[in-house]
């Protein structure tokens, strides 16, 4: 997520924090929700990430919701490496099940493009990435980066216990533990919240492959809304605060 540099992949992974069994819970999100995040490295602005939940397009089939993340490096960080992300997952608003995911990236002077198109019925995914198309076999209740992070949100997080995962991303099926930690009161550029703190950790063939650690604090009521996330990469880390939240019609327009 965010000011991803070279570690896009884990940055996006976690967000790609769930496995929630569909039905159990209504969503604490819907279309109109936008979360704006600032993005800084060692203290220094870098750039913003917005996530947002957007109205059903004509095209998208009826039950169908859009989740959105862009982000955007600053002038300052712009002019060594320029960062242009949007990715877009497509979810079924009944059942939460991934329908497919698009990823369009440009980091530096590379440019990527990534497309999941998810059968649940065959427990398999296709995966296109820059025009090369892979199938692959994967468990029940896989989901992609961005929509596994906002079924992580309708689960109820209790502090001691873990949630494990699979989240497919960049071509890898990964095992995914969330550690669920203590609740602390924190403040951000957008105010003051009670949060309850939480650790992905990465796992892949039974090793795990942080290199560094990963910490999100969620809003600790219903919503559960992202207000500060901190990862460690090679030189120093990365934070992204909130800075504005609008809350969506919970109509579901």
């Amino acid at each position: 997520m965010i000011i991803s540099v070279k570690k896009l992949p884990a940055l996006a992974i976690l967000m790609g924090l769930l496995f929630f069994p569909a039905g159990l819970l209504a969503a604490p999100f819907s279309p109109g929700e936008k979360i704006d995040f600032v993005v800084s490295w060692m203290g220094i602005p870098a750039g913003t990430t917005t996530m947002s939940v957007i109205e059903k397009k004509e095209d998208n089939p009826q039950k169908a919701l859009t989740l959105s993340l862009e982000t955007r490096s600053n002038k300052f960080m712009s002019s060594f490496y320029k960062v242009r992300n949007k990715i877009e997952s497509l979810i079924d608003s009944e059942d939460f099940s991934a329908i497919n995911f698009t990823a369009r990236l440009q980091q530096g002077r590379r440019k990527k493009t990534k497309d999941i198109f998810f059968d649940g019925d065959n427990n398999k995914l296709t995966f296109i990435k820059n025009g090369k198309k892979g199938v692959h076999d994967v468990p029940q209740k896989t989901f992609d980066s961005l929509s596994s992070f906002y079924y992580l949100r309708t689960k109820e997080l209790i502090s001691g216990e873990d949630i494990k995962i699979n989240t497919f991303s960049n071509g890898k099926l990964y095992n995914v533990t969330v550690k669920i930690l203590e609740k602390e009161k924190i403040k951000v550029k957008a105010g003051t919240f009670d949060t309850i703190k939480v650790q992905p950790l990465i796992k892949r063939n039974d090793v795990f492959l942080n290199k560094g650690d990963i910490f999100i604090w969620l809003t600790d009521d219903e919503e559960k809304i992202p207000v500060l996330i901190k990862t460690e990469v090679k030189i120093g880390h990365i934070v992204a605060e909130l800075t504005n939240l609008q809350r969506g019609g919970k109509d579901g327009s």
